[in-house]
């Protein structure tokens, strides 16, 4: 297949990686990516990108300080629970050839006028300032989460720009998006009649144990499975759950990775000793034979892919994931 990427005329310059990824259409669910296929290096463009190209939904145009403008950004209001990831772009243009450096900084402004800062980081960090042209416009992403003890409620989302160096404001904060954050509904008691497990995940969080609502499934079908995982700290990376059902064969006929319960509750939002239940309904392959199929769980970095680290004394672990049960596939009738 030949495909064309159409490149944002205000993407920084630098090297990049190209990454392709499968996924199911009608479900969203990810069938692998493969990363690193191949690079392209982009040069500055010989002409600044022109306002109108960008398509902003939000523009702003306000003057920073005498450096900087804020031409816009993408960031939309909207909801989000704790642990949560906010991602979004922030469109700048260079008024003057800056000697300096700039960090931005992201906060929540209450309506009582409280403020608290969420973050700060390198406001371009792969194309320093001082190397933009009078006139060129950068789009710069940033990518921050929620705390795991953000309370509960309305807020603004407000960006500041401040000198890298002395740390100083460059001007007022810049109001970008409404956000709501959703109350978070916790969990410190472990059900009965759980299968136990004990497998722990990165020295961070633990597999207490599970319920399989389902022994028997048919080909195409799905089988139900409920996890109870254990917070041992406060978690610094949102993790995706996999669960997949081998055959005897070692051939993977059954699969189902999600951020957990439905993609509610991200990983960094979980506090010390919370107990998460996790609902899964994993579907069969329509072709799978009818065998009893091991059915093992762990978790890994969406990001870069890799699965964490499975530790377990009472569990047996393989490629960086527990084995559960086994579930056993219906003859066609």
């Amino acid at each position: 297949d030949e495909y064309k990427l159409p490149i944002n005329p205000a993407t920084p310059p630098g090297v990049y990686h190209f990454e392709v990824g499968l996924y199911d259409f009608v479900t969203g669910q990810s069938q692998g990516v493969a990363k690193n296929i191949g690079q392209i290096t982009l040069t500055p463009p010989q002409q600044p990108a022109r306002v109108a190209d960008l398509d902003l939904p939000a523009a702003l145009a306000a003057p920073v300080n005498d450096d900087l403008i804020l031409l816009g950004h993408d960031y939309l209001n909207h909801k989000v629970s704790a642990g949560g990831e906010i991602v979004g772009k922030i469109f700048w243009q260079a008024s003057q050839k800056a000697d300096k450096e700039y960090q931005v900084e992201f906060s929540f402004l209450t309506k009582d006028r409280r403020e608290y800062i969420v973050t700060a980081v390198p406001l371009s960090p792969s194309y320093p300032v001082a190397q933009w042209r009078p006139g060129e416009v950068v789009g710069s992403a940033y990518r921050f989460r929620i705390p795991a003890l953000a309370p509960a409620g309305d807020y603004v989302l407000a960006v500041k720009v401040r000198d890298a160096q002395t740390a100083e404001p460059t001007g007022q904060p810049m109001r970008l998006a409404a956000l709501t954050v959703e109350a978070a509904d916790r969990n410190f008691e472990l059900p009965q009649n759980i299968v136990p497990v004990s497998a722990v995940i990165n020295n961070e969080i633990e597999l207490l144990g599970y319920k399989l609502r389902d022994e028997t499934v048919p080909a195409g079908g799905k089988f139900g499975l409920t996890l109870y995982w254990r917070s041992l700290g406060f978690v610094k990376t949102n993790y995706t759950v996999f669960v997949h059902a081998v055959g005897p064969d070692q051939v993977l006929r059954g699969q189902w990775d999600s951020v957990p319960v439905a993609g509610t509750s991200p990983t960094a939002g979980w506090i010390p000793g919370e107990i998460v239940e996790d609902n899964y309904d994993i579907p069969m392959a329509k072709d799978a034979p009818p065998w009893k199929y091991d059915i093992f769980v762990g978790m890994y970095d969406p990001l870069t892919g890799q699965r964490q680290t499975v530790t377990s004394q009472t569990a047996p672990v393989s490629d960086n994931r527990v084995w559960l049960t086994r579930v056993q596939v219906n003859e066609k009738k």
